[in-house]
Formats: C-alpha cells, structure tokens, sequence
C-alpha cells in the first residue's frame, strides 16, 4: 500500500474524491535504503 498519509491528504484537501482502489489506480515503489528521494504524484482522470 502507499503510504497512508499521502492519501488522506489527498482526499482530505479535495484533490481525489476518495482513495479506495475502486477509484484509484495506484503505482509505486520504495528506492535503495539510505537514498535521498523524492515523492511524486501524477493525477489523471480516465474513464474505464
């Protein structure tokens, strides 16, 4: 799962209306541990 956090803030600020996965497709994955990353977010709507 994404990091829980990152969703509810997501929902919570109106950017997605809900972050079930009957409604969000997510992708993801963790680096190399002890690397400095980045997070990055990329909202699309489709239509399935």
């Amino acid at each position: 799962m994404t990091p829980k956090w990152i969703m509810d803030g997501l929902v919570k600020s109106g950017v997605i209306r809900d972050d079930s996965t009957k409604v969000v497709d997510l992708d993801w994955s963790i680096g190399p541990v002890g690397v400095i990353g980045k997070t990055e977010i990329v909202i699309t709507e489709g239509v399935r």
